[in-house]
């Protein structure tokens, strides 16, 4: 569990699924990968989200579906005192046998496809949301219907891919050691300006090595990453403080002029940053 590239999750004998739910002032924010596919539901809290080459911010009742060796993390915002969050893991092993013999589980085969690129729920929340908050006080069968349920209410909502490439390779421990300080700095320092020799530094590399590692496991250059996380930061500046100018946003979200800020969100959103605000009301 400690392991930069791997994270075990805790199994009972004899069951498929494990429920998981972590209240804690933070989760846990190192970057990780497991065998299992994870669907998540945040009930309190909000965030970031970094996962295979992409980020996404988080919020109380975002539900996220994480397929089976996606590497990711959750950081929480400075200004949350606490998570709460409630997650079902599972491999697709365990349903093989079952998927066989059984032709009424077929469906199981589209969530597992559609899990390779990582999902966000956008629609059926509120009956998925309920389901999970069942999930752990429930006995071992009514606990295994109530999955299925919660998979059967996904596949009819509404989804948003999370990623843009399959991730199948694991990452090394040194990989993944290097990636988390990659992350924890730029995590704390991204509202700053950042050069390629200052990050490339912190691991010990060359800009030109640091540059090829990075893309070869984020598929994306370090400043798309880079500019991915300012945008997702300003989002959730325009949602949870309207009183800001726009200027103070791009600016708080490291941007160095609103006119860049105005580019690079509408590059990302496909619409302009006041619109995106409208949106919100």
């Amino acid at each position: 569990m400690r392991k930069s590239q791997s994270f075990e999750i805790p199994k009972k004998i004899h069951e498929s699924i494990t429920v998981q739910v972590d209240k804690s002032p933070e989760l846990y924010n190192k970057l990780h990968q497991h065998e299992e596919i994870q669907i998540s539901y945040i009930k309190k809290g909000a965030g970031k989200l970094i996962i295979a080459d992409s980020i996404h911010a988080f919020k109380k009742g975002a539900i996220f579906c994480i397929g089976s060796n996606n590497p990711h993390l959750f950081k929480s915002n400075d200004t949350t005192n606490s998570i709460y969050m409630i997650s079902i893991f599972f491999t697709k092993k365990s349903f093989e046998d079952a998927l066989s013999a059984l032709p009424e589980l077929a469906q199981m085969k589209l969530f597992f496809s559609k899990t390779e690129v990582n999902l966000k729920v956008i629609s059926n929340t509120r009956l998925v949301q309920q389901l999970m908050n069942k999930l752990f006080n429930a006995n071992k069968f009514s606990r295994f219907i109530l999955f299925l349920s919660v998979i059967q209410q996904i596949l009819n909502a509404d989804t948003i891919a999370l990623s843009e490439f399959k991730y199948h390779k694991k990452i090394s421990d040194v990989e993944g050691k290097r990636m988390q300080q990659i992350f924890d700095y730029v995590m704390k320092n991204f509202q700053n300006t950042i050069s390629l020799k200052d990050v490339a530094g912190r691991i010990y590399m060359t800009p030109n090595a640091f540059c090829r590692f990075f893309k070869q496991r984020t598929n994306k250059t370090f400043f798309q990453f880079l500019i991915q996380l300012r945008v997702e930061h300003a989002c959730q500046m325009l949602e949870n403080e309207a009183d800001l100018s726009i200027e103070a946003i791009a600016l708080g979200s490291g941007f160095n002029s609103v006119s860049n800020f105005n580019r690079q969100f509408k590059s990302l959103k496909k619409m302009s940053p006041s619109y995106y605000s409208k949106t919100l009301l």
